[in-house]
């Protein structure tokens, strides 16, 4: 079959190179439409070797892959369906209206790195399944659970949170009435944090649902990268706080 340059309406999507695709074969294997290899990749003989024993289909074609790739360091291709692993009742990461396709992929393998296995995504973001979020993640799309949701309500409908409900919501943003700072709190066992839009952060009226937090900095720094606060949240939130029991 000869595939098209990818589109956000397509079924499908890509890997660009053999690292996340290799992820995508030992994750989700039956996700796996066909995998296009160059001539010129070094590896290709094992590799074919193992589609071979799988029974995972496979094209030796270097024009579809110079075709299909924006960068010409690319011999590994691999086409998979889109398709997501539902989300569990666990701890959740939870992005409002992220812009970033970068970004984003970077977020998907910093949580992973934390330990983290579960994504909410809020309103209009960009496209998770983009060949370029996918390759931004290097292939640690393919080990999370993901789910999308219009409003915070309709999330808050499907996992309960607040007063009252074993897991507590915690915003990055500045609150109008009361702010926390990270080093000064303490979380429940269950929790989701919340980040927001690379330019405009969350929506002010997030403040009602929860608690804020804030990220001590320095007076010559504006503001964190998405991606660092996330990591910097993440990594406390996991390691460096005590835990309590939700009241």
């Amino acid at each position: 079959m000869k595939w098209k340059k990818y589109r956000k309406s397509d079924r499908h999507s890509y890997t660009f190179g053999a690292f996340p695709t290799m992820e995508l074969i030992d994750c989700h294997a039956d996700w796996v439409l066909e995998i296009l290899i160059s001539e010129q990749f070094s590896e290709r003989e094992p590799f074919v070797a193992r589609l071979k024993r799988e029974g995972i289909p496979y094209r030796i074609d270097d024009r579809d892959i110079r075709r299909l790739s924006p960068k010409g360091n690319v011999y590994v291709i691999g086409v998979f369906e889109k398709k997501a692993a539902p989300v569990r009742d666990k701890n959740h990461l939870v992005l409002d209206r992220v812009s970033d396709m970068g970004n984003l992929g970077s977020i998907v393998r910093t949580m992973l790195a934390m330990g983290i296995e579960d994504l909410v995504l809020l309103g209009t973001t960009c496209d998770l399944y983009d060949p370029r979020t996918v390759r931004a993640s290097m292939g640690a799309l393919f080990h999370i659970r993901h789910a999308q949701y219009e409003t915070i309500d309709d999330y808050r409908a499907a996992f309960p949170f607040g007063r009252g409900v074993e897991r507590q919501p915690y915003f990055f943003m500045l609150g109008k009435e009361k702010t926390v700072s990270l080093p000064e709190l303490s979380v429940p066992q269950k929790w989701a944090v919340f980040f927001g839009n690379e330019g405009s952060g969350l929506p002010a009226e997030y403040e009602e649902y929860g608690t804020c937090v804030r990220i001590p900095q320095s007076e010559h720094v504006d503001s964190l990268n998405l991606t660092t606060a996330v990591a910097v949240g993440l990594y406390d939130f996991i390691h460096g706080k005590p835990k309590r029991v939700a009241r």
